[in-house]
């Protein structure tokens, strides 16, 4: 295995590990259930979101969704492309939270977090995306986009969220 596939495969490694902190936020749900309520939903598939990117892998763990790429892309454009993508209704959950716990375990590894942000909308009242990007360690070249799809029991009305701001 080359030294950029290693590489590569720390980063990915790391990116699940916060898929794994989403998930405990979510480990109550029915996952079979939040399985068929999501192809009834009508997600977009999440491994045509940046045409011309390269796929790493697109799979299911546990009822979470996960979709890896390495990209040259900046984080302000994915982010730009993902919220086009994924259509109307889709915010921005502010709680800062996450960030912090996801940039405190990428940087336990030496490995820099370029963005991440929780998104939500009222049409997926159980389900949160996370999208993350870090940089490729030790100079692996690039970086590694993720978005996660992860079920999330009782969310609190985003309706009521969004009048309050």
């Amino acid at each position: 295995m080359s030294k950029k596939m290693i590489l590569q495969s720390i980063a990915v490694m790391m990116c699940a590990a916060v898929s794994c902190l989403a998930q405990e936020a979510g480990k109550e749900a029915n996952k079979e259930a939040d399985k068929v309520a999501q192809k009834e939903a009508g997600l977009p598939d999440l491994s045509k979101a940046f045409p011309g990117e390269k796929v790493l892998f697109n799979n299911e763990i546990a009822g979470v969704l996960t979709c890896a790429y390495t990209t040259e892309l900046p984080y302000a454009e994915l982010r730009e492309k993902l919220l086009k993508y994924l259509g109307e209704g889709w915010i921005v959950d502010k709680d800062g939270k996450v960030l912090e716990m996801a940039k405190e375990q990428f940087e336990k590894q030496g490995m820099k977090l370029l963005g991440c942000e929780q998104l939500k909308n009222p049409a997926f009242t159980n389900k949160m995306l996370m999208f993350v990007q870090v940089e490729m360690p030790q100079g692996g070249g690039g970086t590694l986009a993720q978005i996660t799809v992860v079920p999330v029991p009782d969310l609190p009305s985003l309706e009521a969220e969004s009048a309050a701001e």
